[in-house]
């Protein structure tokens, strides 16, 4: 929930500045960390592209959709949420749930509704992501290439209906084709078969085109994607300054998903290697660099504590960087060992929970590097969640013992 959403956003940022600060004194050690002013996002209200609600009955017998009490039992109904799109508060709105049967709704776990906006200049939907750039936009790297899926590509909303059991067309056919009606800019409509499911189209194009950094990127169903997109770009535009790339730079991008960071960086450094193990995350991926023409971009699809080790055991790059950007439980012992071997002259952490992050620097200043700058770079205003970027440098000479934790 929107836990800090009574507080000033001036002050949101000043908080999560102090709690970073504070975890990474008492859990990393480090006396005086590095701090760079915060990065707030452009938009602290309706800037979720993506909510996940949880169908389900008021006291009266009534549908409704919710959200889960965090690390409880129990629902809190919702009519509009204020830091979700508007676009998604009015397809919540406007959508016939009523026609969902009752005994599917019953059987429902979850309703997912992300939104990619409008792209200018481009249709709402093409079969092939080259169609979607009829002619050159200034200032925006075009697609020169087309992608897999043929089942199409665009922006709009993308609905998919969450299921603990099967659930048949013909049970979803009034609810399709009532939504196709009433929701003007309605992507897709998907049936998923519990949550790890890419889910079986009923309607529409299953994948979504995001702009982030100049690019157009397609993001597959069930692929991960920042949830803000004006924060995402400033978080990307600081990678890229922090790395500094060039064209005798390697970069090596560990949990890459579906290319954000690899390909924004692609046209500025000489070789990037991305590296996922997400499936559907990978399938973009290979899409979004065969549509952008890079050919300096290796994919890697496995765990990243299986492909850096045997990166490290390759030969040694003059100019090598290594961008982490881990799931909320950090950076596997692997890693960081394969890190210390492979000893690249940069490494930029992106991460989304401080404790792990400060545990990892610990073990990453012991193995020979220094945290230079470190900061906030805002993706969920109004919440306590922190995402901040780390910049740690190679130190030439003996390593530096970290200062003891409080």
């Amino acid at each position: 929930g929107c836990h800090w959403q009574h507080a000033d956003y001036e002050a949101q940022l000043r908080y999560k500045t102090q709690v970073l600060r504070d975890q990474l004194r008492r859990l990393a050690g480090i006396d005086d960390p590095p701090m760079v002013p915060a990065v707030g996002s452009p938009n602290p209200w309706n800037y979720r592209n993506s909510v996940q609600l949880v169908p389900g009955f008021g006291p009266k017998g009534e549908r409704s959709l919710n959200y889960q009490v965090a690390h409880a039992q129990g629902m809190v109904p919702i009519d509009v949420c204020a830091i979700a799109s508007k676009d998604i508060n009015r397809a919540i709105e406007i959508m016939p749930w009523a026609l969902i049967p009752e005994e599917t709704w019953e059987r429902l776990d979850a309703i997912i509704l992300r939104h990619a906006p409008p792209i200018p200049g481009m249709p709402m939907v093409a079969t092939r992501l080259r169609e979607m750039a009829p002619k050159p936009i200034q200032g925006r790297t075009m697609p020169p290439g087309p992608v897999r899926d043929e089942q199409g590509i665009g922006y709009g909303i993308q609905v998919t209906v969450v299921c603990r059991s099967p659930v048949s067309k013909r049970d979803m056919r009034a609810f399709v084709d009532a939504t196709v009606k009433s929701v003007p800019d309605l992507a897709a409509i998907m049936v998923a078969r519990g949550r790890h499911d890419r889910g079986t189209l009923l309607w529409g194009f299953p994948t979504l085109a995001y702009e982030m950094g100049g690019q157009i990127l397609a993001v597959p169903p069930g692929a991960f994607f920042q949830v803000n997109l004006g924060a995402a770009d400033r978080l990307v535009a600081r990678v890229r300054e922090w790395l500094a790339p060039t064209k005798t730079s390697q970069i090596i991008d560990a949990y890459s998903g579906v290319g954000v960071f690899a390909l924004n960086l692609a046209p500025f450094a000489g070789a990037v290697v991305a590296i996922e193990s997400d499936e559907s995350a990978v399938a973009g991926a290979y899409d979004n660099v065969a549509a952008l023409g890079h050919t300096n971009v290796a994919i890697h699809h496995e765990p990243v504590e299986a492909a850096l080790p045997r990166l490290a055991k390759g030969s040694s790059v003059p100019d090598r960087s290594v961008i982490l950007d881990p799931p909320r439980r950090g950076v596997e012992p692997a890693v960081l060992d394969a890190l210390a071997t492979l000893a690249p002259d940069r490494i930029v952490y992106v991460s989304c929970e401080p404790s792990t992050l400060s545990r990892d620097l610990k073990r990453l200043i012991a193995s020979g590097y220094r945290l230079t700058r470190t900061g906030v770079i805002d993706i969920f205003p109004q919440t306590y969640h922190l995402e901040s970027v780390s910049l740690l440098e190679r130190v030439d000479g003996p390593v530096p013992a970290p200062a003891a934790a409080d």
